[in-house]
């Protein structure tokens, strides 16, 4: 699966708030191991000025049950961060996953189709999840550490 997770600011993003964006971003992967790919955004704006950016979520690894669990652990970890990026720099966030919306988040959080999408992730998968729910997630990338 080659399903990565978009991002894109709703409005243009001056310059300064960029440059403070991807400090963020830098600050967010530095004490984060992620499971496929980290948080990326594009250096520069789109030619309307907004910021943009994406997210491989799964390794395509044997065991896709595990491949998605950690996948779902990501998005849930990059809603959080756009939740804070939108309330210390006020740039508000729609999300999609392979061109189909995903939700809006804003400086009072995720939407209701965020939460839902974000929470309901799973659903969207066959798979047995309950055996990874209480495994440490720490436990889990040190087993696939050659991803």
């Amino acid at each position: 699966m080659g399903v990565s997770l978009g991002y894109f600011s709703t409005k243009p993003v001056p310059l300064a708030n960029h440059r403070q964006l991807l400090a963020l971003v830098a600050a967010a992967n530095e004490e984060y191991d992620w499971w496929c790919e980290s948080i990326w955004f594009s250096d520069t704006p789109d030619e309307a000025g907004k910021a943009f950016g994406f997210t491989k979520l799964f390794c395509m690894i044997d065991d896709e049950d595990t491949d998605t669990w950690m996948a779902s652990l990501d998005v849930c970890r990059i809603i959080r961060f756009l939740t804070s990026v939108a309330e210390r720099l006020g740039i508000e966030w729609r999300l999609e996953i392979e061109g189909a919306p995903f939700g809006i988040v804003t400086r009072a959080g995720p939407d209701a189709e965020s939460q839902g999408n974000s929470s309901g992730f799973l659903d969207m998968f066959p798979g047995a999840f309950e055996s990874l729910r209480s495994r440490p997630r720490e436990e889990i990338l040190a087993e696939w550490s050659d991803r």
